[in-house]
């Protein structure tokens, strides 16, 4: 009789040590995936903060318009700011930022309530 309840409780333990080896493994596939996923992500975000820089760098360097410079600089540190905000708010909960389906913040930031003449008539009249 104790045989047989040992016998049973062993095996319950077989299956469930089975299963959480199951779980563990699972676990540990999600983890890498993940993984990646934030690398490439990281790698893609460094892409276009460096794209940025040239774009601005090029702009600031041979553009005569000066307001039209001032505006692309408000544009890159609004950027920014957006970028800092949303790893802050990654860093603290584990998830995503405030970032609309466009990749805008869902806010009107400064650069959106401006009524001056198009940015790119402007950048391609006084470029170069």
């Amino acid at each position: 009789k104790k045989n047989t309840k040992l016998t049973a409780e062993v095996q319950h333990t077989k299956t469930l040590l089975s299963r959480s080896i199951l779980v563990q493994h699972e676990l540990k596939e999600e983890l890498k995936l993940k993984q990646s996923t934030y690398s490439l992500e990281v790698q893609s975000r460094l892409t276009y903060q460096k794209g940025m820089a040239q774009i601005v760098e090029r702009i600031t360097n041979r553009c005569k318009d000066e307001r039209l410079v001032e505006d692309v600089l408000l544009i890159s540190d609004d950027c920014d700011d957006v970028l800092h905000r949303n790893q802050n708010a990654n860093a603290e909960v584990g998830g995503a930022g405030n970032i609309g389906p466009e990749g805008e913040e869902d806010d009107n930031t400064t650069t959106n309530k401006r009524k001056t003449p198009s940015m790119m008539s402007r950048f391609t009249s006084f470029l170069f």
